[in-house]
């Protein structure tokens, strides 16, 4: 697995109090990163990339190639506005992990050209959504058209759906219109797999991974465990989010788990706001990985 693996089962990073019995005379002290340069490493400098491009997606070091690679997320509203497209993942390659290209790669059309770094949604793909989760890198994978493996979070097409008109109804009308939807598509959103042999062309999945997932989720590889693990923000149901009273509603972090990418165990909530957390604040998104003995979670926050 080409996924940064730094488990090691004789690091002990001592983070917590986990693996101490005492600690006379000694302090714990947290360092803070340091940031290289002044600005960030990937902006916004392509006509389809629109006014901001976002790390919602993934970065792995491929040794086999000495290469870093990104996928990334880019939304130019002016376009998804005007025809519902706009919504890609872009591809970016690196050195030393500082200074990034963005290749063309005449694969997916923006505006009539395929001049640009865009791998997904892949040619002929409707409109499906591109809220990229992570890109592990397979090494093992006995289907070579499935060596790397992605999650996005996506809406797939639900025939029996209702479709509805909101002019004219009131609050509790459309309240309650939007509940009836969300009840019959609540197993059609989630977590999907998406497959490619060389990480640029993608085909999509059939199956659902992880139904009643958020939008915002990770994709890693565990190594200590030799499984995929999939990060998600969770409602405590789906219903929560869309109706009006959603500001009430404190986002979770879930987990769920595949040995085969295939069969997944179900969501289980793994962290929530306590008594710690400001009442705004929301658990927006987390991503896992291991070090040495343990596992890390980085936790990103949003206050509403």
């Amino acid at each position: 697995m080409k996924t940064g693996n730094l488990y090691d089962p004789n690091l002990h990073l001592f983070l917590d109090d986990a693996e101490v019995q005492d600690h006379p005379g000694f302090v714990r002290k947290v360092q803070q990163p340091e940031r290289v340069g002044d600005g960030p490493v990937l902006s916004p400098d392509r006509p389809w990339e629109g006014k901001a491009v976002q790390m919602w997606g993934g970065a792995l070091y491929d040794d086999e190639e000495d290469l870093f690679k990104m996928w990334y997320y880019a939304v130019n509203m002016e376009l998804y506005n005007r025809d519902r497209t706009g919504m890609y993942i872009c591809y970016a390659t690196s050195k030393d992990a500082v200074t990034w290209d963005k290749p063309e790669l005449g694969i997916c059309e923006s505006e009539g050209s395929t001049a640009n770094n865009i791998v997904y949604p892949p040619p002929g793909c409707t409109d499906l959504g591109a809220d990229p989760w992570g890109v592990v890198k397979d090494e093992h994978a006995e289907d070579p058209q499935k060596r790397y493996k992605m999650m996005v979070y996506q809406q797939r097409p639900t025939p029996d759906a209702p479709v509805f008109d909101e002019v004219g109804m009131t609050r509790e009308e459309k309240n309650e219109a939007r509940k009836h939807l969300l009840r019959v598509i609540k197993d059609h959103l989630g977590g999907y797999p998406v497959f490619s042999p060389d990480g640029l062309h993608w085909t999509d999945g059939e199956e659902i991974c992880v139904p009643r997932a958020g939008d915002g989720g990770t994709l890693v590889y565990d190594p200590m465990k030799q499984r995929y693990i999939a990060a998600s923000r969770r409602y405590g149901t789906v219903l929560d989010h869309f109706v009006i009273e959603w500001k009430k509603y404190r986002r979770v972090i879930s987990m769920c788990f595949s040995e085969d990418f295939v069969n997944w165990s179900p969501q289980q909530t793994v962290i929530k706001p306590d008594d710690f957390d400001d009442p705004l604040d929301q658990f927006y998104v987390m991503t896992p990985c291991v070090y040495g003995n343990q596992y890390i979670g980085f936790l990103g926050p949003q206050e509403v």
